[in-house]
């Protein structure tokens, strides 16, 4: 903010301290409802993967290729969305946002702020969904609300969603940290099939605490004490693990580069400026 009287009288501009905090603040809400937006249209969207596998099944694709089919298709289609409708650095998944966090990507509280968006986003998708889609579809969404599948134990699931959770976090860094584009944009979304095929018979999987939550909401797929263990405490555990560690792999090469411009003085760099305007 400029203040009028300085300018009037022809003296250098004076900057308002507050400036900075009302961007600050500005950043975050913007955040917040591109979080809860993005969320909401993912959660919304899930409810017709069900049906969308049926329909390739019925041409003639088995059941795992059909699935995988349409999670590409929804993962490019909900990611380009984001980008280019939502904004760079949108957010559905609460295991992203502390996985961020704790790799020092933003304070802890932005980010709650945001994983309490995306859960909010989350149970208006889901309850959305169950108000305008048809009854038969219904039968379709019973699965996104499973537990832990039948025969497998609770610390396995613990233990699943945890890794899952790790293995897809450092995939994004490794991505967002990569000055190739191409792999940039595909890490992530290879690396997502990978982890749901690999977690396919042990907890769907979810990988995202958001979507599991509202859809068990409203569908009351298993109880409270899984809910929170496998799809809560587990993944979040997992992406705070992935942050703390990228933090530490890659604070060691950030101190080598600090360390070697302190034998770069202000006072050399000066009086290089001024040997080459003499010459």
């Amino acid at each position: 903010m400029v203040t009028a009287s300085a300018t009037a009288k022809g003296q250098k501009p004076r900057q308002s301290k507050r400036t900075p905090s009302k961007k600050i603040t500005k950043g975050l809400l913007g955040n917040v409802l591109a979080d809860f937006i993005a969320t909401l249209v993912f959660v919304f969207a899930s409810s017709t993967f069900g049906e969308a596998a049926l329909g390739l099944e019925k041409v003639g694709l088995p059941p795992t290729a059909a699935g995988l089919g349409v999670l590409v298709i929804a993962l490019v289609v909900l990611d380009t969305f984001n980008q280019s409708v939502l904004g760079e650095g949108t957010l559905n998944n609460p295991v992203n946002s502390i996985g961020f966090a704790a790799a020092g990507q933003g304070p802890f509280v932005s980010h709650l702020c945001r994983i309490l968006a995306q859960v909010s986003g989350g149970i208006l998708g889901a309850g959305g969904a169950l108000y305008v889609l048809p009854k038969a579809w219904k039968g379709t969404l019973r699965p996104l609300a499973q537990g832990v599948k039948p025969g497998v134990s609770l610390a396995a699931g613990i233990a699943c969603e945890f890794s899952l959770a790790l293995l897809l976090n450092f995939a994004i860094f490794a991505a967002i940290g990569s000055q190739q584009k191409v792999v940039g944009a595909l890490l992530p979304l290879v690396a997502t099939v990978i982890l749901v095929v690999a977690g396919a018979g042990l907890t769907g999987p979810s990988m995202n605490p958001a979507h599991a939550f509202s859809w068990n909401y409203f569908l009351q797929g298993h109880d409270a004490t899984e809910h929170m263990a496998v799809f809560w405490v587990a993944p979040l555990s997992g992406a705070l693990a992935a942050g703390l560690l990228w933090s530490l792999l890659t604070r060691g090469p950030a101190k080598k580069k600090a360390q070697g411009a302190k034998f770069h003085p202000k006072k050399n760099s000066a009086a290089t400026k001024r040997a080459k305007k003499s010459d």
